[in-house]
């Protein structure tokens, strides 16, 4: 009954939603559940492809009867996790008939032949798919960037107080005129140290600059990527 059905379902795709012959695969494995003694295969009965790209676009399962306890099917709720992939289930109906369910919302839902998509619609959900997913990611690297902004910005202030106070401090100095060479010594050994600080802090805006351009130029990246993002 199941090999019957699948054909009525593919002669059905091809017939009345355009799907070409090639972008069937029979069988196909999809995952491997790996346990502590021993690890169990995961087939697809029907893999439907990308005939261009050959990336799957969704894939279906061909049932004597549709359970719909969700715990039956938590093996294909590992797939559905990738944003690209639907997860469809044929059932049979009367003679020489069929009905389809999706997964939707952590859910089977039953869905009329016409509302099952034609290959170009699926596709182009796929690809839309992928875009929500991308820009999903771009927006949180560009929320962490603006806060590693932030924190550079906030870090680069301090620094260059620092270094306002050493100057300062060392124009606080000269005014002075001390006679001994006791103080003298002193004096210069200050001045040393207050030189190393000042060399430390314009190494570390220096640095903190370089952050900032790097981070500037991912921005850049960012917005590019988006602007080539097509559906």
């Amino acid at each position: 009954m199941e090999q019957i059905t699948k054909e009525l379902f593919i002669e059905f795709l091809i017939a009345n939603k355009n799907y070409p012959e090639d972008s069937f695969l029979m069988d196909h494995h999809i995952i491997d559940i790996v346990g502590k003694n021993n690890k169990k295969l995961i087939y697809a009965d029907l893999t439907i492809l990308d005939t261009i790209s050959n990336n799957y676009l969704a894939f279906v399962e061909f049932k004597e009867k549709i359970s719909l306890d969700l715990n039956q099917y938590k093996l294909y709720l590992g797939v559905l996790n990738n944003p690209d992939l639907r997860f469809y289930f044929i059932e049979p109906f009367e003679k020489n008939d069929f009905k389809i369910y999706i997964f939707f919302e952590n859910k089977l839902q039953q869905i009329s032949k016409e509302d099952f998509p034609n290959y170009k619609t699926l596709i182009a959900k796929s690809l839309a798919d992928k875009k929500a997913e991308i820009e999903k990611q771009l927006f949180e690297r560009k929320k962490e960037n603006e806060k590693k902004k932030n924190t550079i910005t906030s870090t680069l202030t301090a620094t260059i107080l620092s270094l306002v106070t050493a100057l300062t401090l060392t124009q606080s100095l000269d005014i002075f005129d001390f006679k001994s060479d006791k103080n003298d010594k002193e004096i210069q050994n200050i001045n040393l140290k207050i030189e190393k600080k000042l060399n430390d802090l314009k190494g570390k805006i220096i640095l903190l600059e370089t952050k900032k351009d790097t981070i500037s130029k991912t921005d850049i990246e960012i917005q590019s990527l988006k602007n080539r993002i097509k559906i």
